[in-house]
């Protein structure tokens, strides 16, 4: 099961939604320009529960927006709109 969401910073609550989402999440890498420095403009949070074959990650576009996305061998139930499910992205036996 793979499921994406995504939220605009403009979200009067993106700050602390994120950093509730992105608390548990050790695994931080920050992109940077070698030649300009021209700010943040990409960087991703993850998490691997190996115990329950769960992939979390938190991605961020500069201030623009923000994707978080879960893997898991099993469906997980996810709360609230927006929630994309991408079971027909990959082949059959994967389903």
């Amino acid at each position: 099961m793979i499921k994406t969401q995504w939220i605009q910073f403009a979200h009067g609550r993106a700050e602390k939604i994120v950093a509730d989402i992105t608390a548990d999440m050790p695994h931080l890498t920050q992109t940077g320009r070698v030649n300009t420095n021209i700010g943040q403009q990409f960087s991703y949070r993850w998490y691997l529960d190996a115990g329950t074959e769960t992939f979390l990650f938190a991605a961020q576009f500069a201030m623009a927006f923000f994707i978080f996305g879960l893997t898991a061998r099993f469906a997980l139930e996810t709360s609230g709109e927006g929630w994309e499910s991408h079971q027909s992205d990959y082949p059959e036996p994967f389903r």
